[in-house]
């Protein structure tokens, strides 16, 4: 006879195996494991069950800070918390809602003087402050309303603070905002441009032998790396001409591709090299949609470079999904967001050049979304 206890164990572990990265730092929060953000999947698994198999109550296994605290007697009830809700509305998602999935919630209040340091990164909002993720330093950042300039700051806007740390060894407050988009913050003045409505626009110019669309949605395959052409080279240069912003996007691109990357100062890096953990890319591409956006509303013509837009999809959908058979609604929600960007206003453009390689041609979300709306080069 089967010990009822025993199969209601392994009950429990299947349900937290199944569960997604997002679900799992969720979970995570509930049961007070700290900095559940910092931790690898497995990591995560591996404490969670360790709690649940101790037999230790839910409400003593540790508080979280920073907002109330969700007592819940069971794993089940944790669990339907988080799925059951989104299981009913899976077409409901919003990007301004996904934002907050990937940072921790601040523990304001409880600091430690001996950290302290110069951070950067592009902001987002957060409840009642902003927060930004250094990607150099791995570390979120905190910037609450009664800072000296707050109130010249605007999600996606590119920030340099002091900050002083608090109790979780990745989060960090800012005391100081030294400089917005790369401007002492005292001589710092919001700059906000209506677009004017939206337009479309025939001028073009020359990309990769053919022509790609201003202020549209510009689909590439590419047969080989973008290290082994001039192609990105001459997109540099035609920047640089016409006085346009260039903001790259790529996740897990080749060493070789870092290296031109990295040698080019023009351009606005948001690129991560082979082996990066889903988790950071996730917040590269958050940041390079509103950096992009921030742009455009400044008045600024951009060019956004997608170095290869199924990769993009595919290492998103790893912090969303439970196994890798279908792309999750949270993921396609995001890139979506990103090939909303290619339009054009009486005032400014944002231009897309979407490239993708040649063996996801069959990719049902390449077939049915890209390639239908945008312009092939």
């Amino acid at each position: 006879m089967i010990n009822e206890n025993s199969k209601g164990e392994k009950q429990k572990e299947f349900m937290v195996r199944e569960l997604g990265v997002f679900e799992l730092r969720g979970l995570a929060r509930e049961l007070g494991i700290a900095s559940p953000t910092t931790k690898k999947r497995d990591e995560l698994i591996d404490l969670i069950l360790n709690i649940l198999k101790n037999g230790e109550s839910i409400e003593h296994a540790g508080k979280r800070k920073g907002r109330p605290y969700k007592k819940l007697s069971s794993i089940e009830e944790i669990v339907n918390s988080m799925t059951s809700e989104n299981a009913k509305n899976s077409d409901t998602f919003e990007y301004e809602s996904l934002l907050t999935f990937a940072q921790e919630l601040p523990s304001f209040g409880d600091y430690n003087n001996s950290e302290n340091g110069i951070f950067d990164g592009i902001i987002r909002s957060g409840d009642g402050y902003f927060t930004f993720y250094d990607r150099n330093l791995n570390k979120w950042v905190y910037i609450k309303s009664d800072i000296e300039n707050y109130e010249k700051l605007i999600s996606g806007d590119k920030v340099k603070v002091e900050a002083v740390g608090l109790c979780s060894d990745n989060q960090y407050e800012a005391t100081k905002i030294i400089s917005i988009d790369d401007v002492p913050a005292d001589k710092y003045m919001p700059r906000i441009i209506e677009k004017g409505e939206e337009i479309i626009c025939n001028d073009a110019f020359d990309f990769a032998g053919g022509s790609a669309k201003i202020g549209r949605r510009n689909a590439y395959e590419k047969e080989e790396d973008i290290y082994e052409n001039d192609n990105f080279n001459n997109l540099v240069k035609y920047c640089k001409q016409n006085d346009l912003k260039l903001i790259v996007l790529g996740l897990n691109t080749s060493f070789e591709n870092q290296i031109v990357f990295k040698n080019e100062q023009y351009i606005e890096n948001f690129t991560t090299v082979y082996g990066t953990k889903c988790m950071e890319n996730f917040n590269v591409v958050i940041d390079a949609i509103n950096y992009c956006q921030r742009l455009l509303n400044s008045g600024e013509k951009v060019v956004l470079f997608i170095t290869d837009i199924i990769d993009v999809l595919r290492n998103v959908n790893e912090c969303f999904a439970k196994d890798n058979k279908d792309y999750t609604e949270q993921s396609l929600v995001i890139v979506r967001k990103l090939l909303t960007l290619g339009r054009a206003y009486k005032s400014t453009n944002c231009t897309l050049i979407i490239c993708y390689n040649s063996l996801d041609i069959n990719d049902k979300f390449l077939v049915n979304e890209v390639l239908k709306i945008s312009k092939k080069i």
